[in-house]
């Protein structure tokens, strides 16, 4: 190394350094604990330019656990009674995170699911069920966004870059104490599931099946964010001064010394999340679906050779959803945050839509001596976020298919070759994974500007239309 090379996080190393990094090892690899405090001019130095690494630090031993709990129980329940059947489960799981200095870092999950089943005649049974789930998960809210997480700056920078320790009393800024000092954020979604259907058996051929679900998602986050202060070793250090603010000086081994040794330099201190940058945040959403299926089927078999299996049917979805978020900044009282302890300003919002869709499709199946398929499909479906013009569409499908294995001439081919299919299709879908709103011309939102009127209240105005297409 010809000269002094980036070591990461604003570090340099250099031949100098790399062999006081090696002494170091010698002299103090055993005594000097992983977490213990950073110390000048034994752990790093300042050449008056760049700052230089000499002990080496373990991130990961800092910040992922060795071990981390897992659990998963479950309850099953089932049996009959005459003709009708039931099945019951209950189920918890739960595990913690690798994280070591969060707070909280871990996901629990709780399940439960009923299902009856009963044959009232000889014709027609009914069944129905619900299921439920309540998700968790909690985990440090990060300082800065997880744009710049502290699994990011774990393995970003090298090993000279101090992880978990401090320097004269004072946290230093790193992945270790932005999580230890961070608030736990919180995801929850809660799933419910209420079905109830019919089969009624015509004939021995003819058969109608009818299904109804409605579920419920809800969603909620929270997060907050306290001030976070500590020494930055990113930047340039600052000169090390006692309470009388004389200049400090010390050892080789970082002790200070009342005459001889080096000026010594320390991590300047600040508080780089403020007052004015916390905050409190909330967010809910809740999504309301009803589903609908129906369909019936007929079997027709002609001459023991060609078989028919005709299908007629429709589906309905309708879905709606809400969610509304609020953050309020200034925390009053890091140790509890609430939106009733915050002093700065607020932030609301919330969207509300809808969208449903509604099918009809058919199906004609015919087997000849079941090896000739043939399949036919037709749909014709409609969705209420495009316009008229749009709003339905034909949706045809063929396919064919040859069970080359059953013919005569493969018999001999049975113990190395038991089944062979070639099959061929066409088909054509639709596609409605597009934004509700794209072809409505609507108006913008009302927002607050900085304009202010003579008594000091703030004008409002509304946003530019967005463009339709068509």
């Amino acid at each position: 190394m010809k000269g002094s090379g980036p070591a990461g996080g604003f570090w340099r190393i250099s031949e100098e350094s790399l062999q006081k990094s090696r002494e170091w090892e010698e002299k103090y690899g055993s005594t000097v604990g992983k977490f213990d405090p950073v110390v000048f001019n034994r752990d790093w130095y300042f050449d008056g330019v760049d700052k230089y690494g000499i002990r080496i630090y373990d991130p990961a031993e800092a910040m992922i656990k060795k071990v981390a709990f897992t659990q998963n129980h479950n309850l099953s329940l089932n049996g009959k009674s005459k003709n009708t059947t039931y099945n019951a489960s209950f189920g918890y799981f739960g595990q913690e995170g690798m994280m070591k200095p969060a707070p909280q870092d871990d996901y629990t999950r709780y399940t439960a699911n009923l299902n009856i089943s009963s044959k009232v005649s000889d014709h027609i049974t009914i069944r129905g069920g619900t299921l439920f789930s309540d998700r968790t998960k909690r985990y440090p809210n990060s300082a800065t966004g997880f744009g710049a997480d502290p699994w990011l700056y774990l393995y970003r920078w090298s090993r000279y870059f101090p992880t978990g320790v401090t320097e004269l009393g004072e946290e230093i800024r790193d992945p270790y104490w932005d999580t230890k000092n961070a608030h736990t954020a919180i995801l929850g979604n809660k799933y419910t599931n209420l079905n109830f259907g019919t089969t009624i058996d015509i004939n021995k051929n003819w058969q109608i099946i009818a299904d109804y679900t409605y579920d419920i998602r809800q969603e909620i986050r929270k997060s907050s964010r306290p001030t976070f202060s500590g020494a930055w070793h990113w930047y340039a250090p600052v000169a090390w001064t006692d309470d009388d603010g004389n200049r400090v000086y010390v050892d080789d081994a970082g002790n200070v010394t009342e005459s001889g040794g080096v000026a010594a330099w320390r991590f300047p201190v600040s508080e780089y999340i403020g007052k004015v940058d916390t905050y409190i945040y909330q967010f809910t959403q809740r999504e309301e679906r009803h589903t609908v299926n129906a369909y019936s089927t007929y079997n027709l078999n002609l001459k023991n050779s060609h078989d028919l299996k005709f299908m007629l049917g429709t589906n309905i979805v309708a879905n709606k959803w809400n969610n509304h978020f609020s953050r309020a900044y200034e925390l009053t009282n890091m140790d509890n945050p609430q939106f009733a302890f915050t002093s700065g300003r607020q932030e609301t919002g919330g969207d509300a839509n809808w969208d449903s869709q509604l099918g009809y499709f058919g199906r004609v199946n015919y087997a000849f001596a079941n090896k000739y398929l043939l399949e036919a499909n037709l749909r014709y479906d409609a969705a209420s976020k495009f316009p008229a013009f749009l709003r339905w569409q034909w949706y045809p499908s063929f396919s064919g298919g040859w069970v080359l294995s059953d013919e005569n001439f493969m018999k001999s081919t049975k113990n190395i070759l038991s089944f062979a299919k070639f099959r061929a299709s066409w088909g054509s879908i639709g596609d409605q994974s597009i934004s509700n709103g794209l072809y409505i011309s609507s108006l913008g939102k009302i927002e607050k500007n900085s304009w202010l009127d003579g008594t000091g209240n703030p004008f409002f105005q509304l946003g530019t239309p967005k463009p339709c297409f068509r």
